[in-house]
């Protein structure tokens, strides 16, 4: 539950928070530039150092890979509005993280 607790928190800062305060803030010239370097950059190391702190203990954590896709998902749904884009890169972070958190369990074995 505390790991689940950690994810949540981490996922509610980098997938909700952070883009918003970049939507709010940014003047629209490089509202774009930012938001590709949250998609491009950010989220995916973000996605991929949730699937390695994960993969330490596979078996107890296994769910807790889907928090940050959900987040990103329900994140762009409401600043951005639905757009099938949204959901290839939910699945594309699910899967980074995914990858990460097996190679990880792999390794420690």
């Amino acid at each position: 539950m505390k790991t689940f607790l950690k994810i949540s928190g981490i996922s509610i800062g980098l997938m909700l928070v952070l883009p918003f305060v970049i939507v709010k803030t940014v003047p629209a010239d490089a509202g774009m530039a930012a938001c590709f370097m949250l998609f491009f950059a950010i989220n995916p190391v973000a996605s991929c150092l949730c699937g390695i702190f994960l993969g330490k203990n596979i078996k107890k954590n296994w769910y807790c890979v889907l928090v940050l896709p959900i987040i990103f998902f329900l994140s762009s749904l409401i600043i951005f509005s639905f757009d099938m884009a949204f959901t290839i890169y939910a699945i594309a972070y699910l899967v980074l993280s995914s990858v990460c958190m097996i190679i990880t369990g792999i390794v420690k074995k």
